[in-house]
C-alpha cells in the first residue's frame, strides 16, 4: 500500500502540471477569441457596401467567437476543478504533517447537553469531528455530526463496510469534494453524484 503522504504529494503534483497546461490553454483561447473578434471587425470594414459578404463574416464570425467562448468556460470550469483538487491534498499534506489549522472544528455541532460529546471531545479543536471531516457540502457535514453524535451501534457493521469501500478510493473522494467544492454549499448530495455519473468528464482517464 503507498503511503499516504507519497500519495497526496504525488497528486498535488500531477494536478499542478495539468494546471499549468489549463492555463496555457485559456489564454490560448483568449487570444483566439480577440483575434476573431479583430477579424470580424476588419470584414465588415473591408466589404462595409456588400450585403452578403458582411453577413456572411458576421454569422461565420460569431459563431466561431461563440464556439471558443464555449470551450472556455469548458476550461476555465477545468481549471478551477483541478485548483480544488490541489487545495484537497494540500490540505491532506499539512495534516499528515499535524497541521489541522485548515480542517473545519464542528463548533456549531457543540451540545453542552449532550451526555458524552464533551467527554469525548467530539466537536472542536482536536476533536474527531475535525479529525475526520471532509465533508463539502452541509448535508455531508450535517450527516457526519448526527452518525457521531448517536449513541447506537445499530449498522455499524454496513458503516464499517462503508468506510472500507471509501478508503480504497481516494481518487473518487477527492473527484467528489472537488465537484462540490464548484457548486452551492447547500446543494443536496445526490444531485452532486448524479453529476459525477452524467457530466462528461473534465479530467484524463487516468486521473
Amino acid at each position: 500500500m503507498q503511503n499516504p503522504l507519497e500519495f497526496y504529494q504525488k497528486e498535488k503534483q500531477l494536478f499542478e502540471v495539468l494546471f499549468s497546461k489549463v492555463k496555457k490553454q485559456l489564454t490560448t483561447y483568449s487570444m483566439l477569441r480577440l483575434f476573431v473578434f479583430i477579424v470580424i471587425v476588419f470584414g465588415v470594414y473591408f466589404f462595409f457596401g456588400n450585403g452578403k459578404a458582411m453577413t456572411l463574416i458576421v454569422l461565420i464570425g460569431i459563431a466561431i467567437f461563440l464556439f471558443l467562448v464555449s470551450k472556455h468556460t469548458d476550461l476555465q470550469h477545468k481549471k478551477n476543478k483541478i485548483q480544488s483538487l490541489i487545495n484537497i491534498n494540500e490540505t491532506e499534506i499539512k495534516v499528515l504533517n499535524n497541521d489541522k489549522t485548515e480542517l473545519d472544528l464542528g463548533n456549531e455541532y457543540k451540545n453542552s447537553q449532550h451526555e458524552f460529546s464533551y467527554d469525548i471531545d467530539l466537536f472542536g479543536n482536536g476533536s474527531f469531528f475535525q479529525y475526520l471531516n471532509r465533508t463539502a457540502i452541509k448535508s455531508g457535514k450535517d450527516k457526519l455530526a448526527k452518525i457521531l453524535s448517536e449513541n447506537t451501534i445499530d449498522n455499524i457493521e454496513n458503516k464499517q463496510k462503508g468506510l472500507k469501500e471509501l478508503a480504497n478510493k481516494a481518487k473518487w473522494r477527492q473527484n467528489f469534494s472537488a465537484t462540490a467544492s464548484l457548486v452551492n454549499v447547500d446543494a443536496k448530495d445526490r444531485l452532486i453524484v448524479d453529476w459525477l455519473q452524467n457530466h462528461k468528464n473534465l479530467l484524463p482517464k487516468f486521473i
